[in-house]
C-alpha cells in the first residue's frame, strides 16, 4: 500500500491518509503529537482526547470518560496509526512518539485547516497556547 520514496522512507498513499484522518479521535491524537509535544503517554494522550471531546477541563473529567478514550485509543486508534508508520507506540515506556510518516499527514492537516475540524483546531491552538506559557 505503501510506495517507497528516494531515501528509504514509504509514503502513505492519499486513501491510507484519509483513512487516519477518518476518525476525530486520531484527529485530536495526531494535533497532540504534532502541535505539542512530540511524545506523550497514552494516559496523556487519552485525557486530552477526553477532554477535547466532552469540551470541559481534564479536572473535571470523570474516570468512565478518561477509561473510555484510553480503551479505544489503545485498541483502536494508535495501532491504526501505528501500522501506516504516522506514530510508534513504545508500550514498555507507555509512550507514544511521532514516526516516520507524521510529517506526511501534518502536511494535510496543515492544508485542511479549519476545514477539517475548526473545534478541534481551536482545541488544538489553545492547548499549545497554554502549554508555552
Amino acid at each position: 500500500m505503501t510506495a517507497p520514496v528516494a531515501g528509504s522512507n514509504p509514503v502513505l498513499e492519499l486513501d491510507e491518509v484519509f483513512a487516519a484522518l477518518s476518525h476525530p479521535r486520531r484527529r485530536y491524537l495526531l494535533y497532540t503529537l504534532v502541535n505539542g509535544s512530540s511524545e506523550a503517554t497514552l494516559s496523556e494522550l487519552a485525557a486530552n482526547v477526553a477532554a477535547w471531546e466532552q469540551d470541559k477541563d481534564q479536572s473535571a473529567l470523570t474516570d468512565d470518560e478518561r477509561q473510555e478514550v484510553h480503551i479505544s485509543l489503545y485498541h483502536s486508534h494508535i495501532p491504526k496509526l501505528a501500522s501506516l508508520g504516522i506514530l510508534e507506540y513504545q508500550e514498555s515506556e507507555d509512550i507514544i512518539v511521532r514516526a516516520v510518516n507524521t510529517d506526511q499527514v501534518q502536511a494535510v492537516l496543515d492544508g485542511a485547516g479549519a476545514e477539517l475540524d475548526s473545534r478541534q483546531e481551536t482545541h488544538a491552538h489553545h492547548t499549545n497556547d497554554t502549554e508555552s506559557r
